[in-house]
């Protein structure tokens, strides 16, 4: 652990002191109750049909924690394409499960590395911490 990591479950407000959420900066008193409550719930599957489709994805594979996914040429992994508007990652909870139930779940499922937009191919995508790592 370090001091980067503590301050990223801070912001994710999942340090509670004394029973509220905890914040940076602030000192805990001797004998204070420190709790960490990681999120465990992540968000529902979003629907697909909202979504244009020439900018459906396909799954190659997906499981409780990471998924593959077959990026179409033209669409940015992380960065929205101007001319579609959506990135690969922000479509991701149109097209996979969410990690339920899972420890470390993200709220939505994100890529764990990127393609340049005018190319298509494999994108890894993680839906826990561990799976980004």
């Amino acid at each position: 652990a370090t001091i980067s990591a503590a301050k990223k479950v801070i912001r994710r407000r999942e340090i509670y002191v004394d029973g509220k959420v905890g914040v940076s900066g602030v000192r805990v008193a001797s004998g204070a109750h420190l709790q960490w409550r990681a999120r465990v719930r992540a968000a529902a599957q979003l629907d697909k049909s909202k979504v244009p489709p020439q900018w459906h994805l396909k799954v190659g594979y997906e499981d409780a924690v990471m998924a593959v996914i077959v990026k179409p040429q033209g669409l940015g992994t992380n960065d929205r394409t101007p001319a579609a508007g959506w990135s690969a990652q922000s479509l991701l909870p149109y097209f996979l499960q969410s990690a339920t139930g899972e420890r470390e779940a993200l709220f939505r499922p994100r890529t764990c590395h990127r393609l340049d937009a005018p190319t298509g191919g494999l994108v890894i995508c993680g839906k826990t911490r561990p799976a980004l790592a």
